[in-house]
């Protein structure tokens, strides 16, 4: 079995841009914010360029048959506690 030396290799990177919703620089998860504002392991991705008034209009839009909204005004007071901050990942090309 050959061994290569990794770090000798050329490798390339892509790399992408998101925002992710955090508190207290922790990752929040956003299935719970109607109940609170719980930490996550894993982030949520939204596109680079989006904003907390951003996600409470698209949580305004989610209307049931009958026209009513069942997003709670406590998951958008615990969504402005919040904000997004940017990240990049990046993909290994090689």
């Amino acid at each position: 079995m050959e061994q290569k030396n990794i770090s000798q290799e050329k490798v390339e990177y892509k790399e992408t841009e998101f925002s992710v919703l955090m508190y207290c620089g922790q990752y929040v998860d956003v299935n719970l914010l109607e109940k609170g504002i719980y930490v996550s392991n894993k982030p949520f991705l939204y596109e680079k360029k989006a904003t907390i008034d951003d996600l409470k209009y698209q949580a305004s839009m989610m209307i049931d048959m009958l026209g009513k909204t069942f997003i709670s005004e406590s998951y958008i007071k615990n969504l402005e506690k919040c904000e997004l901050v940017r990240v990049s990942i990046k993909e290994i090309d090689k």
